[in-house]
């Protein structure tokens, strides 16, 4: 066996076998080599790069400009396995936007995160808490929705296929019963025909139709306010109305003139004593006589004659009046007679006569056709 000996530089050319520990205490350079195991201060490799490499151990870092290919990763808070699935056990700190091609986070979930765009859904079994809620569109809630503050909503309310709305307007529509403890208000209460509204003993007080408000129970006035009539008003009231059985408006004018009899007046709202408030002259001459007071404005120089108004144009307990002035003679008399074509009587006669100066006689309409002197 030969042995060769070489100090200083030494240049192999070809294929060169060791079959034992080779120790150099300068650099080692070659185009390429293959070790069972090498072990050096400093591993410089070129293009070629490492290939059939075992383990490599002890390294503290390890920097390249292409990609590290392996297949799995194992630190004591970081794995990456074969199939891809990474372990952190730690804090991972990403500056870009990362992208999932899974939708899930487990364990610990999202926190102290800013806003989530773009997600097509957000699932899970706890509580979903944020500030505030933005929904362009629709959200469908498996559960209960429970909203301790204020709720505004732009797009209105729509529950189980229009079983209960609310319009953009305000407007509330539902099909079932609304209930609850506290006061229901609204500018409006819209019931179809024929429905009822009532309390949980009494159900049907009022029945509402078309155009009719029915009440089955007693209407009980607590406390009312002062009426305050304007005569010359048109302002209406409500009074009962037996033909219909309802209530009808009247104004106060209408009500007056309806509710007026005998020796009484209306008008402009106003109620007065017809037969004494109506005073008639009559002269010296032939007159048909009205009801309430009639006198002779002047004497008599001829007998006159003075007609009643018909029976039937007065209602019973009318008077009429007469008062004569001086110049009255059994020659100047005043005929007082039934009016023409009647079949009216004064006690049974047709006409009485006045023939003493400034004698006065009183008539009453007591029934049809018929007047009494008093």
């Amino acid at each position: 066996m030969a042995y060769k000996f070489q100090l200083g530089t030494a240049y192999l050319e070809g294929a060169t076998t060791y079959e034992d520990t080779v120790t150099a205490e300068g650099a080692v350079s070659g185009a390429a080599g293959s070790f069972d195991a090498i072990t050096a201060t400093a591993l410089n490799v070129q293009a070629g790069g490492i290939t059939n490499a075992g383990s490599i151990a002890g390294a503290t870092t390890i920097d390249a400009s292409g990609d590290l290919t392996v297949g799995t990763i194992t630190m004591a808070e970081f794995s990456v396995a074969a199939d891809g699935d990474t372990d952190i056990d730690g804090t991972l700190n990403v500056e870009g936007v990362p992208t999932f091609q899974a939708g899930a986070v487990f364990s610990g979930g999202i926190t102290t995160a800013n806003a989530i765009a773009g997600a097509t859904s957000i699932s899970g079994s706890g509580l979903l808490s944020a500030t505030t809620f933005d929904l362009d569109g629709a959200a469908d809630l498996g559960g209960k929705l429970t909203v301790v503050g204020v709720s505004d909503l732009d797009g209105g309310i729509d529950v189980n296929a229009s079983k209960f709305t609310v319009s953009t307007a305000g407007a509330v529509v539902a099909e079932s019963t609304i209930s609850g403890s506290g006061q229901l208000a609204g500018k409006e209460l819209i019931i179809d025909d024929g429905q009822h509204i009532g309390i949980a003993s009494d159900t049907d007080l009022l029945e509402l139709s078309s155009g009719e408000l029915g009440i089955n129970g007693k209407i009980v006035v607590s406390s009312v306010s002062e009426l305050v009539v304007d005569p010359n008003g048109d302002r209406p009231f409500l009074v009962w109305n037996s033909s219909n059985n309802a209530f009808d408006y009247l104004s106060w004018a209408t009500f007056v003139t309806g509710v007026v009899g005998s020796g009484l007046s209306a008008a402009n709202g106003k109620i007065s004593l017809a037969a004494a408030g109506t005073i008639t002259a009559i002269g010296n001459q032939d007159r048909d006589l009205v009801e309430g007071t009639n006198y002779a404005s002047a004497s008599l120089s001829a007998a006159r004659t003075y007609t009643l108004p018909a029976a039937s144009s007065l209602d019973d307990g009318d008077v009429v009046r007469v008062k004569m002035a001086g110049g009255v003679s059994d020659t100047n008399y005043a005929k007082i007679t039934c009016s023409v074509g009647a079949a009216d009587n004064i006690d049974g006669e047709t006409e009485i006569r006045l023939e003493s100066p400034y004698a006065a006689v009183m008539l009453y309409k007591v029934a049809d056709n018929t007047f009494r002197v008093l």
